[in-house]
């Protein structure tokens, strides 16, 4: 028989997090953004004190004693037609940093039955009007069983587009995936590694004099350099985001999968790759460059080939490269992942003007369009 414990503070979610990482390891989602470092940072970092003691709104599910699901949610007001307000539900870590393939963490085999035993839950309770679920991947029974629920129940819903995430399905050796590449990029690539040989060096972060604050500034730093070059404001210019950073760094630093590496040049860092290792994928996060070093050389190109050069040496199956759909990626990738948003309501007077102005909204989008 199943059973739900509601957890609404963070002192008491922190003592489920041995739960977390083993039950993590036993579901279908199984991946970088839903583990217990990634979800407790952002917690501490992006939620004041009055929201972890009060606006998450965590779900336990448990099989007679064991723990078979958790639903990782929170509640937030949203703003809508200027000053009204509405009690939003959304999935733990879904704004801020870009946390791809989020949803619910369920014991595989379990989701027939967890997955609408919580919308049950959800849709007695009233301390939220409209769901917001970012980032899930398309292809899960994780959704499947959402809408499919939904669907039984008679809900309104709706689902749009949220990112598309190319990837790399990895071979065994890295020539054989340059010779996977277009004849002139495998051509380039090579040319190039061959007149910077003796000019910049590779280095991982623990062969440097720097210790994971220092190396995020640089990795900073780099980043907004680019971004500057594209008149983008740069992500690491928040605070929060920085901060966040250097905690969940060090954290995956001491776990050894921390991927954040540095081509230098006369000791001084001119381009950085920042990602993880987690299981058997590689996650590209981030990045940057000196843009004015090299000009003739494609520094972002070949950083991104010998940290795919590295996963394929570690042994990874896979080496994504998250949400974005720039030219880069789909020069290697060979593989993609979509990510849907889906958002579903509860009666109440306040859902029906929300929704009424939405479908306002996107009517005035297809007569101007």
């Amino acid at each position: 028989m199943l059973s739900i414990k509601e957890i609404n503070n963070y002192n008491a979610l922190k003592a489920m997090s041995s739960t977390w990482r083993e039950l993590l390891s036993e579901s279908e989602l199984d991946n970088l953004f839903l583990t217990w470092e990634w979800v407790s940072n952002w917690i501490e970092t992006f939620l004041t004190e009055e929201d972890r003691n009060s606006n998450l709104f965590v779900l336990i599910v448990y099989e007679d004693s064991k723990v078979v699901g958790i639903a990782p949610l929170y509640i937030k007001n949203t703003k809508f037609l200027g000053k009204m307000s509405i009690k939003q539900l959304g999935l733990i870590a879904d704004t801020f940093v870009s946390s791809d393939y989020l949803g619910f963490i369920v014991k595989k085999k379990k989701e027939a039955e967890v997955i609408p035993f919580v919308l049950d839950y959800l849709f007695k309770s009233k301390l939220w009007q409209v769901a917001v679920f970012e980032s899930i991947p398309a292809s899960t029974l994780f959704l499947d069983r959402l809408i499919s629920y939904l669907d039984y129940l008679g809900k309104y819903y709706s689902i749009n587009n949220c990112a598309i995430c190319p990837g790399i399905v990895l071979p065994e050796t890295m020539d054989f995936l340059m010779n996977k590449l277009r004849r002139k990029k495998s051509y380039n690539i090579k040319r190039q590694l061959r007149r910077v040989e003796n000019v910049i060096n590779y280095k991982h972060y623990k062969t440097l004099p720097w210790d994971i604050e220092e190396s995020i500034k640089y990795l900073a730093t780099l980043h907004q350099e680019r971004m500057d070059q594209k008149g983008l404001p740069g992500s690491f210019s928040d605070s929060r985001f920085k901060l966040f950073h250097n905690k969940v760094a060090k954290v995956f630093a001491e776990k050894n999968l921390l991927r954040l590496n540095f081509f230098l040049r006369e000791g001084k860092p001119i381009a950085a790759f920042y990602g993880f290792r987690y299981r058997d994928r590689y996650y590209h996060y981030s990045g940057g460059m000196i843009t004015n070093d090299l000009k003739d050389e494609s520094l972002g190109t070949l950083i991104l080939y010998q940290n795919i050069k590295d996963a394929i040496q570690e042994g990874c199956n896979d080496f994504d490269m998250l949400r974005g759909n720039e030219r880069y990626k789909f020069t290697w990738a060979n593989h993609y992942i979509r990510t849907l948003r889906v958002n579903f309501f509860r009666r109440h007077i306040k859902t029906i003007t929300y929704v009424a102005s939405d479908e306002i909204k996107n009517f005035v989008k297809l007569v101007i369009r």
